[in-house]
């Protein structure tokens, strides 16, 4: 397969470099290549919310590829995401994962649609067409009471995005002792 108008965003701390290399592995060894990779190092505890705005302004393309640290995709993923996006129109492709390390937390949404107005829980490991992002950002949790991800869905969905879910298993969600919530105080 050729490369597709995508940018991989990761956000970073200093503390996971052996995670980050870990989850660029996983977007080297993509079927279908992402045109360019953003990544944020958050050195300063300013939170996940930051340093994935900073990927968001790297990037140009026309597709969106989140993808958390110390999280990683599997061969397929960004080919599937392209392949729904491409069948469905929709502006946000989320596929599911398996839990490395830990147990599902939602295991009943998996086959749900997504109605973006009465969200359910959505990890971060999506593809977005970044024209419906626009000016939309992340906010840090301390700021809103909620995930940092999840005004952000919120909005998108208030602004028309079409989101589609599918439960094919593309990528690997990482539980571990170690996680920060998004929040930069917490490393």
């Amino acid at each position: 397969m050729s490369v597709l108008d995508i940018t991989v965003c990761i956000p970073t701390i200093p503390v996971r470099r052996k995670l980050l290399d870990r989850a660029l592995n996983s977007v080297h060894a993509q079927v279908l290549q992402p045109r360019g990779i953003a990544i944020a190092v958050d050195s300063d505890h300013r939170g996940a919310a930051v340093t994935r705005n900073q990927t968001l302004e790297m990037a140009t393309t026309e597709w969106i590829a989140f993808l958390d640290d110390d999280d990683e995709m599997m061969h397929h993923h960004l080919a599937r995401c392209a392949d729904i996006q491409a069948e469905t129109g929709a502006d946000v492709i989320v596929p599911w994962y398996d839990v490395v390390g830990g147990t599902d937390p939602v295991p009943t949404h998996r086959h749900l649609q997504i109605d973006p107005l009465r969200l359910h829980s959505i990890a971060i490991t999506c593809l977005v067409r970044r024209e419906v992002i626009g000016d939309i950002r992340f906010m840090e949790p301390t700021e809103t009471g909620w995930p940092e991800d999840f005004l952000f869905w919120t909005q998108l969905g208030q602004a028309g995005a079409k989101f589609h879910q599918i439960p094919d298993t593309t990528w690997l969600w990482h539980h571990h002792g170690a996680n920060t919530s998004g929040m930069g105080s917490r490393w």
